[in-house]
């Protein structure tokens, strides 16, 4: 049982009782929700590894694949013994080890390469052995890969971060194009989709300087529409989505990500306050959405969605983009942006929330102020908070930082695992089999893990004891950690 739970049988709560969401503009309100089963992740193993990012689990071996960024090392880890059984040195492809997928006895990752603005390289590995069986040129800067339900094909998001804004205008630096590369893994062949004479959509943020949209465009996540041949990937930096036809590797459309309304949608904006979790409505204040993870999901006969609002800025040495909203009152600590989208509005970096949005990129669900109230609620003494640092310290930048996020199916439901970088570094689960009525179910967290990255949803049938899982790469602490779901 996790520590959350524990204190809320205490004080006789549950999380299966969903608390409010304050409808806004963007979020429809949702009549009649009905109680959904409790459910609760219990922590039954971690694993040291020294350095842990992105996780994938490969139901053929029943192995998980962990990455460490730099220097670039995947291991294999058999977490039914809680040990790394394999080690591969992956710098002879590049510098940075940046993400992994496995399926089917397969495993590919993918490696940014040394020389800044270059392409990157996937690399295919058998999930036994991790002989390599090929490799593919993929775009500059590959930054997150998934396999689809067949094994066949691999789709990576292309980043193509800049090295710096620091030239003059003859450009030395570099910032190479965003791009989705589509790989076949029959062939070993590699096919780029790009932004070019792509429309851009009001409300998406191109505003690298000298960047052309290209440029600008910066793919973070990818995730696949089950069965279906369109990819969404997130824009995180450029605050929106884009949808991209697999059959031709081609971007179909952009969709602005939209924003979080604080002047509805209640925030803890201050970091240097009295109170810790004084949170406030701001009139005026959008929390621009700026997606890390996305993944796709079926319900019923419709595809859907789920991404964590992380936010993100652009942090370069001749170009910072933070600023600070000044003056006085509590939003005078508040991150925002030199670069705004508007000028009649403030802007903060994320919306403290995950969001559901539809196959046509309309939202469905918005979990609104529910990730701080609940963190506040349970740990109030990690709220908001940095590694080692007291609570309240995030709390004037992105607040709790959902990041990562994994779906499956468990006792005949859909659920969502949604980590969070900050504060306690909790794992959310919530209940997505209807997802306009999604419902939080548990908050949970293991003593020790810090920063939780990549998560990885293994149903009953594909788990090593036959009981659903997420798994848990956590960045700061280099730790993995498996949760069981358990019913009551």
């Amino acid at each position: 049982m996790t520590r959350t739970r524990l204190a809320l049988l205490a004080a006789g709560l549950t999380c299966a009782a969903p608390l409010a969401v304050p409808t806004s503009p963007a979020v429809a309100a949702v009549p009649s929700v009905r109680p959904v089963p409790p459910v609760t992740l219990v922590p039954v193993a971690t694993l040291a590894t020294g350095g842990a990012e992105i996780v994938a689990y490969d139901p053929k071996t029943q192995r998980s694949f962990v990455t460490e960024a730099s220097p670039a090392t995947l291991r294999a880890v058999d977490l039914a013994t809680r040990r790394v059984v394999a080690t591969v040195d992956m710098r002879v492809y590049g510098s940075e080890l940046t993400s992994v997928d496995a399926r089917h006895g397969r495993v590919v990752a993918v490696v940014k390469s040394a020389t800044p603005g270059a392409d990157g390289t996937l690399v295919l590995l058998d999930a036994r052995t991790l002989r390599v069986l090929g490799t593919a040129p993929v775009g500059a800067g590959p930054d997150a890969v998934v396999l689809s339900a067949d094994g066949r094909r691999a789709v990576v998001a292309n980043e193509g971060e800049p090295t710096g804004y620091c030239a003059t205008p003859e450009r030395t630096d570099t910032d190479p194009e965003g791009s989705v590369s589509v790989v076949d893994l029959r062939t070993m062949t590699s096919r780029k989709a790009t932004f070019t004479g792509v429309p851009i959509p009001a409300g998406v943020r191109i505003y690298g300087p000298r960047a052309t949209p290209a440029q600008d465009l910066e793919p973070e996540y990818v995730a696949l529409l089950p069965g279906t041949l369109t990819a969404v990937v997130s824009l995180q930096e450029n605050n929106a989505l884009a949808y991209v036809d697999l059959g031709t590797a081609t971007v179909t459309k952009i969709v602005a990500a939209g924003y979080q309304d604080h002047g509805v949608i209640p925030l803890d904006p201050n970091d240097r306050d009295a109170t810790v979790g004084a949170s406030v409505t701001a009139p005026g204040l959008l929390g621009m959405r700026q997606p890390d993870a996305v993944v796709g999901f079926a319900a019923g006969n419709k595809r859907f969605t789920i991404e964590a609002g992380e936010g993100d800025a652009r942090e370069y040495a001749c170009f910072d983009e933070q600023s600070r909203v000044g003056g006085t009152g509590p939003l005078a600590r508040l991150r925002t942006t030199i670069a705004p989208p508007t000028t009649d509005k403030t802007y903060a970096y994320g919306s403290r929330a995950f969001t559901i949005r539809d196959a046509n990129g309309v939202i469905v669900f918005d979990s609104a102020d529910q990730l701080e109230r609940l963190t506040l609620r349970d740990y109030p003494e990690l709220f908001n908070a940095s590694a080692g640092a007291s609570p309240d310290s995030r709390s004037d930048d992105k607040g709790p930082e959902p990041e990562g996020a994994a779906v499956g199916r468990a006792f005949g439901r859909t659920y969502a695992a949604i980590g969070l970088e900050r504060g306690p570094g909790a794992i959310v689960l919530a209940d997505i089999t209807v997802p306009g009525q999604t419902q939080i179910v548990d908050l949970a967290h293991q003593d020790g893990d810090l920063a939780p990255e990549g998560l990885e949803f293994v149903s009953a049938a594909d788990s090593a004891n036959g009981v659903p899982q997420v798994i848990v790469a956590n960045e700061v602490s280099g730790t993995v950690t498996v949760y069981e779901l358990r019913r009551g």
